[in-house]
C-alpha cells in the first residue's frame, strides 16, 4: 500500500507503537489524504511532528463487545466526507432493552473498600447505571437504584432488599490482615446470602474485574479464607466481565458493558 512493502503488526495504542509503526500509520494516512502518493513522499509531507490521525480499536472476544466494535467502526467511517452511509444505525437489541426496562432494579454493590481499583470500578458503574434513569426518563417503577454498604457495621439486610448484585472482583488475598471477602466479613456474608437466596444467581449476580489478567491471576486465584465453598463456585462458575473505563477513545466499550449488565438484570 502506497509503496510500503511490509505492513506492521498492531496490538498497541498508536502512542505506544514503536517509531517505525507510528511513521507507517502517519504516512499511510497522509498518503490517503493526498490521493495515494508514495508512502515515502507522504512521510516527508507529514513531517516528524504529525501525530497519527487514527485510533487503534482493540478486538474483543465477547459477542456484545464485537457488536459495539463493529458499530464504532461504521460510525467512524461515516465521519469521512466520502462515505455516504453509517451516520445513523438502527438501535441494537441491547440498547432497545436498556431504553425499555421491564421493571425496577435495586443493585447491591459488593467491593473491597481498601482497593483503589475496586472503588474506581464501583463509582464508575454506579454513576453510569444511575444516569440511565434520566437519559431514558425511566418512570418511578422502572428506575435503577444502586446501593451498597460493606463497612464493618453493615447488616445482612443490606442485600436482602436487592434484586441484583454487582461484585467488583479484585484480589481476594487483600488486605493481608483480613482479606475483604474472607468468612466473617460483611462482603462475604452478603455474597453468601445472595448465592443461596437470590432468584437466579447465574443472571442476578454479576462479577466485574479490573483487567484481563487471565485465569492464573490473583483475581481468580481465590483465597482459602473464602467460605462457604458455594461462594467460590459462584465466582468460578461465572464468566466475569472485564471492566471497561469510560474514557476516550474507547468510551463505546464502557457503554457496551453497561448495556450488557442491564440486559442481564431481568426484573423480578
Amino acid at each position: 500500500m502506497w509503496g510500503v512493502k511490509v505492513l506492521p503488526k498492531g496490538g498497541l495504542p498508536s502512542n505506544e507503537c514503536p517509531a517505525a509503526i507510528r511513521d507507517w500509520i502517519t504516512s499511510a494516512a497522509v498518503a490517503a489524504k493526498l490521493g495515494g502518493v508514495d508512502a515515502g513522499e507522504a512521510a516527508e509531507a507529514a513531517g516528524e511532528a504529525v501525530e497519527p490521525p487514527v485510533a487503534v480499536l482493540p478486538f474483543r472476544r465477547r459477542d456484545f463487545e464485537v457488536d459495539a466494535l463493529m458499530r464504532e467502526v461504521i460510525s467512524r467511517a461515516s465521519r469521512c466526507s466520502s462515505v455516504p452511509w453509517g451516520a445513523a444505525l438502527p438501535l441494537s437489541a441491547a440498547e432497545l432493552a436498556t431504553r425499555n426496562p421491564a421493571g425496577p432494579r435495586r443493585v447491591q454493590f459488593i467491593w473491597d473498600t481498601s482497593s483503589q481499583s475496586a472503588c474506581t470500578m464501583k463509582a464508575s458503574l454506579k454513576k453510569s447505571l444511575e444516569e440511565l434513569n434520566e437519559r431514558y426518563s425511566y418512570p418511578a417503577d422502572r428506575r435503577i437504584a444502586c446501593v451498597g454498604n460493606v463497612s464493618p457495621s453493615a447488616k445482612i439486610e443490606e442485600v436482602r432488599a436487592a434484586t441484583h448484585v454487582l461484585v467488583m472482583l479484585t484480589d481476594t488475598h487483600s488486605p493481608k490482615e483480613t482479606p475483604w471477602l474472607a468468612a466473617g466479613t460483611p462482603a462475604n456474608a452478603q455474597l453468601a446470602w445472595a448465592v443461596e437466596n437470590i432468584r437466579d444467581p447465574k443472571r442476578d449476580i454479576v462479577f466485574v474485574y479490573d483487567k484481563p489478567k487471565g485465569l492464573n491471576s490473583d483475581v481468580f486465584n481465590l483465597s482459602d479464607t473464602i467460605k462457604p465453598d458455594a461462594v467460590k463456585y459462584s465466582i468460578w462458575g461465572h464468566e466475569a466481565l472485564v471492566f471497561r473505563p469510560n474514557a476516550a477513545p474507547l468510551a463505546y466499550e464502557h457503554e457496551s458493558m453497561v448495556r450488557h449488565i442491564v440486559s442481564l438484570m431481568e426484573p423480578w
